[in-house]
């Protein structure tokens, strides 16, 4: 897996965040189903970025200096 792949998936948790509140503001009912969409997939990217970055060799030589 690339971090472009986590990047993706933040990106489209920011829209489908981005389209749940809208929805939610415009009182109609599917509203909170895109807010959590969201939301996990902005947790997963997080995740999968954090441990791309964790797994990448030069990351513990960048925490020494």
């Amino acid at each position: 897996m690339k971090a472009k792949h986590a990047l993706f998936l933040l990106a489209i948790g920011f829209c489908l965040d981005f389209i749940g509140a809208w929805v939610k503001i415009a009182h109609w009912s599917s509203g909170e189903y895109w807010l959590i969409a969201g939301v996990i997939l902005k947790i997963v990217g997080v995740v999968l970025l954090a441990y791309k970055i964790v797994t990448y060799p030069g990351w513990k030589g960048f925490w020494n200096k």
